[in-house]
């Protein structure tokens, strides 16, 4: 009998359990075949130097005058809002 076969028989359980180990360790072997490339391509890199020659751009920032104010002050001889007649 096929292991497909055999693996159609097993309950519900079994099958899911089953296909849940084979995504994870396919899931694993993929992370890892990638971070494999990643450092290829990072090695490959650094052999060509392009970290060393990478330079941000320099910009000038001109120097801006901030203009002060001041804040008016109130005196006890301002009418309040409480004090003005109603109507």
């Amino acid at each position: 009998m096929s292991l497909l076969k055999k693996v159609q028989k097993l309950d519900i359980k079994k099958r899911k359990l089953i296909f849940w180990i084979i995504v994870v360790v396919l899931a694993c072997l993929l992370f890892l075949l990638w971070i494999k490339i990643t450092a290829l391509h990072l090695e490959k890199l650094r052999e060509k130097k392009v970290f060393e020659e990478f330079t941000l751009p320099q910009f000038e920032i001109p120097e801006i005058e901030i203009p002060t104010f001041s804040v008016p002050t109130i005196t006890p001889s301002t009418p309040s809002l409480s004090t003005l007649p109603t109507q």
